[in-house]
């Protein structure tokens, strides 16, 4: 058998979040004849509840090698710790069959703290992608700076990012600021028309639309239940409008929120659609089409820009994030969220909007990415100092 040099990259993914960002990445490693690509999925993807998204990824013709089931069926902080503890069993195992020589992650959540947790112990260094950001309204603050923190070698979105991690004590020859790598999909994608859109989710564009997606704040005392309601609240004072809801992430409460989406579907059918996932593809496609994407989301901050469509992020899960000047802020009030939706159809704000340059970049990361990976001697990368600014 004629022996291979390629080195072997391993990316985990644990929900469609992640996935999506890292789909164009994927699909220029998988070409490039330096590196033999490994996917571990976990997390949600394995969840019947969040739609198997498993299969978005095979179907765009990835090869899946492992899965590391972890998701317990519970959304509380008890549930959260537990299938943290079972996804460290399926990592251990995990490891040990498919030896890989870099760990590609990306992001934030704690399926992905799990998986670099148990690669320290096995020594297998780490690259990061969008470090040193903020979300203070969410535990993912936290459970990003542990990984850069457990991490190698670091890939950030923007130069304040790059800083961040530096100033974690990440030495910079090992921090790039390569721009947002979600970013590429948007820029090397043909996406579909506001017709085939139509055809292939069944919803029907109105003369008003926005697209909503709205994660539990997993810090702080405002209850999802609350602020769910605060924000439905609001859509009650817009009947012209047609909405689009998409399931909140496997946090805590997030089905305490998915269920008063479907409550308030169940109310107006006719203009009030739901979908667990979209994939990829049409997600952006019907956003490209949409008014406004509203709630809490990260692709209303990073992706929403880029294909100048206005954006309503609430509340604090996001806060700290650096966001372009079409993003309006606001807090998870009936009142405030109201007179968003009305800002979104000014003259003046549909201007900024046409006119917004996204602080993220403009794609090709993923090229940028993979040529540092090329030059870098992975077994260097284990040994970490410190790295105090003089």
């Amino acid at each position: 058998m004629k022996k291979t040099n390629k080195r072997k990259i391993c990316f985990v993914t644990g929900a469609r979040s992640d996935y999506g960002l890292l789909h164009f990445l994927l699909k220029m490693a998988v070409k490039d004849s330096a590196f033999k690509v490994q996917i571990l999925v976990t997390g949600s993807h394995l969840s019947k509840d969040h739609g198997l998204t498993f299969s978005e990824i095979e179907n765009d013709g990835f090869r899946i090698d492992l899965r590391v089931d972890m998701l317990i069926s519970d959304d509380t902080s008890a549930g959260v710790v537990k299938s943290m503890g079972v996804g460290m069993i399926g990592f251990a195992e995990a490891y040990k069959e498919l030896t890989p020589d870099l760990l590609v992650v990306l992001g934030d959540r704690y399926e992905i703290l799990v998986a670099v947790s148990a690669a320290l112990i096995y020594q297998i260094p780490v690259a990061h992608i969008s470090g040193g950001e903020l979300t203070e309204g969410a535990v993912d603050d936290s459970i990003r700076h542990a990984i850069t923190k457990l991490s190698n070698i670091h890939f950030t979105a923007t130069k304040e990012y790059r800083q961040r991690v530096i100033q974690m004590g990440e030495n910079p020859s090992r921090v790039f600021n390569i721009g947002e790598v979600g970013l590429d999909y948007i820029t090397h994608t043909k996406l579909l028309s506001k017709r085939e859109v139509e055809k292939q989710t069944g919803f029907t564009f109105g003369n008003k639309n926005i697209l909503v997606t709205f994660h539990p704040e997993t810090i702080g005392d405002k209850s999802a239940i609350l602020q769910i309601s605060e924000i439905l609240k609001a859509f009650e004072k817009h009947k012209d409008m047609n909405i689009v809801f998409t399931k909140p992430n496997a946090d805590m409460d997030g089905k305490i929120i998915w269920e008063e989406c479907l409550k308030y579907q169940r109310r107006y059918p006719k203009r009030i659609f739901t979908f667990v996932s979209l994939g990829r593809h049409r997600y952006l496609s019907m956003m490209k089409y949409m008014d406004a994407v509203v709630g809490n989301t990260s692709s209303g901050i990073v992706e929403a820009p880029s294909l100048h469509v206005a954006s309503i992020n609430i509340g604090s899960r996001q806060t700290g994030r650096i966001r372009a000047s079409s993003v309006i802020n606001v807090p998870c009030t009936c009142i405030a969220i109201d007179k968003a939706l009305d800002k979104i159809y000014s003259t003046s704000y549909m201007k900024v909007v046409s006119n917004v340059k996204n602080p993220y970049g403009k794609g090709n990361s993923s090229l940028n990415l993979l040529k540092v990976l090329k030059k870098t001697d992975f077994k260097t990368l284990l040994l970490k100092k410190f790295y105090d600014k003089k």
